[in-house]
């Protein structure tokens, strides 16, 4: 990261350490995907330069303690469960529930004049439930990719909005890229109004991303379309583990072990599978969980 004691010498003290929390949060929900611990350290030092950059990173381990920022699997850093509960508090007491327009959205998606998915799910409850992650999305699509040797899934996230656009909704859509092929976000029409010249700013930041924006009326009338997809989604790069992982324990659809098909959770049983203790070695993951299809368990 480099010395920069010398350099900020005769600078200034610096923030409070409130002020540094603030900025520490900002900054990590300005910055999708993986941020890593020192490049956060580093853009605080050159906002605000100081001798002692120690207090930076007490502030950010402070946080980190505390539950309000949490660091991925991937060493990146994103807001922790406790700042995201807070957030959502804040969000109810704006107006309407975004749950309201869960089940609008899922029959968008289901229609077919727009997507080919083979099946759509609300999940935000269950993605709650299912590890301590900063955000969730609150729809899940897929689309079945049969092939001769082994079948594959497309995984399409919606993250959906009743409040005025703001990067750090784009930000936040952008987290599920580590799980989903496609992510997506909703907005409402009527939050659009008087907005055009931030609309577009918003969406060319979420072209950059991949992100792909559908516009709603919170409300239908007669001969008007309710749902428009304003900008197409780009195919992301997920981790494979995460993605899998995601559509077990969120989604409910697993691979067979034997036939490698797709299947519902209703639709065989889980079983412990060992790993291999010369490969992996002796620990307390040994066990795995595979899945196995209710044609394959009778054959």
């Amino acid at each position: 990261m480099g010395n920069y004691q010398n350099e900020f010498r005769n600078l200034p003290r610096g923030l409070t350490e409130s002020g540094i929390k603030r900025n520490i949060l900002k900054l990590i929900g300005q910055n999708p995907g993986r941020y890593p611990y020192v490049k956060c350290v580093e853009d605080l030092l050159k906002q605000h330069p100081t001798p002692n950059q120690n207090r930076y990173f007490d502030a950010l381990n402070g946080l980190i303690d505390q539950g309000k920022v949490q660091v991925l699997r991937s060493k990146g850093l994103a807001l922790g469960a406790v700042a995201a509960k807070g957030a959502r508090k804040r969000r109810k007491r704006k107006g309407e529930r975004e749950s309201k327009f869960y089940g609008p959205m899922k029959d968008f998606l289901e229609r077919g004049e727009d997507f080919d998915f083979s099946y759509v799910d609300i999940v935000s409850e269950k993605g709650k439930k299912w590890k301590p992650l900063p955000a969730v999305p609150d729809l899940a699509a897929i689309v079945y990719l049969p092939s001769p040797f082994s079948d594959e899934l497309e995984l399409t996230v919606v993250e959906v909005k009743n409040e005025r656009p703001n990067l750090d909704h784009l930000s936040q859509t952008f987290r599920y890229s580590r799980f989903a092929d496609y992510c997506c976000i909703g907005i409402s029409k009527e939050d659009l109004k008087g907005y055009d010249e931030e609309y577009a700013r918003y969406l060319q930041e979420a072209e950059r991303l991949g992100i792909g924006v559908i516009s709603y009326w919170k409300r239908g009338s007669k001969g008007r379309e309710r749902f428009n997809i304003d900008l197409e989604a780009r195919k992301q790069t997920p981790d494979q583990i995460e993605k899998q992982e995601y559509l077990a324990y969120v989604v409910g659809i697993w691979k067979c072990l034997r036939c490698q098909t797709y299947h519902l959770t209703s639709e065989g049983s889980i079983i412990n599978k060992g790993r291999s203790e010369k490969l992996f070695g002796k620990d307390s993951l040994a066990e795995t969980k595979r899945f196995l299809c209710s044609n394959c368990q009778v054959t």
